[in-house]
C-alpha cells in the first residue's frame, strides 16, 4: 500500500530529468517527509452542506468556479469570506452545487485535520 509520503515523493520524480534523479537518490523522500512536516496534505473534496458545516473556522476552501474563501463566523452564523464578500455557508453548498455540480475543495484547515 502506497503512503502520501510515497505517492507525493513519486509525483516530485515525475517532474525533474532522469539523470538528476539518478544522482540524487532520496532526495525526493527528504522533500516529502519535510512537506509533511510542514502540514501539508492532499485536498479534499466536499459535497455536502453537512460536510461544509463540519468545517472549522478558519478552513481554506476552493470553489469550483476558481474563486477561494475562507469560512469564518460572525454573529453566530458561518459564512465564507472572498466569494465576493461573503455568503453564508449553509446557502454556499447549494448554490455551487446547483450551479457547477463539481466539489468544493478544502485546501486548509486549522490543526492540520
Amino acid at each position: 500500500m502506497s503512503t502520501q509520503r510515497d505517492e507525493l515523493a513519486e509525483a516530485m520524480q515525475k517532474e525533474l530529468d532522469p539523470d538528476w534523479r539518478q544522482y540524487h537518490p532520496g532526495h525526493f523522500e527528504e522533500a516529502a517527509d519535510a512537506l509533511l512536516a510542514a502540514g501539508w496534505s492532499r485536498p479534499r473534496a466536499v459535497e455536502t452542506v453537512e460536510e461544509l458545516e463540519a468545517l472549522p473556522v478558519g478552513s481554506v476552501i476552493k470553489l469550483p468556479d476558481g474563486e477561494i474563501g475562507m469560512i469564518m463566523a460572525a454573529r453566530d452564523k458561518r459564512h465564507v469570506v472572498g466569494y465576493p464578500g461573503h455568503l453564508p455557508t449553509d446557502e454556499l453548498a447549494e448554490v455551487i452545487r446547483g450551479t457547477y455540480g463539481d466539489p468544493i475543495r478544502v485546501l486548509f484547515t486549522p490543526g492540520g485535520e
